[in-house]
């Protein structure tokens, strides 16, 4: 026995089998089931084409204003008065 749930649904096995559904259980299955139901299909998911433009414009324009961020926040270099020589 892996743990007590196992152990406990062995010695009550009994207890589980003892109920059966509603037939109008087993109906709404099989209508669900049914392969010949040709009306009602399952509608294909997904983004459509607007949204997946609206998301490539957003990843654009993120990366377009991080390049720009980066370049203008860059630490330039300072001179100091000591570095300068004289005649320049």
């Amino acid at each position: 026995m892996s743990s007590p749930l196992e152990k406990f649904i062995l010695e009550n096995r009994s207890a589980f089998d003892n109920d059966t559904p509603d037939t109008r259980v087993w109906e709404k299955i099989s209508e669900r089931m049914d392969p010949t139901d040709s009306k009602k299909e399952t509608p294909l998911r997904s983004l459509p084409f607007r949204r997946w433009l609206s998301v490539a414009a957003a990843v654009f324009v993120l990366g377009l204003s991080a390049v720009w961020f980066y370049t203008r926040h860059q630490i330039k270099p300072q001179m100091n008065i000591a570095d300068k020589k004289p005649g320049k």
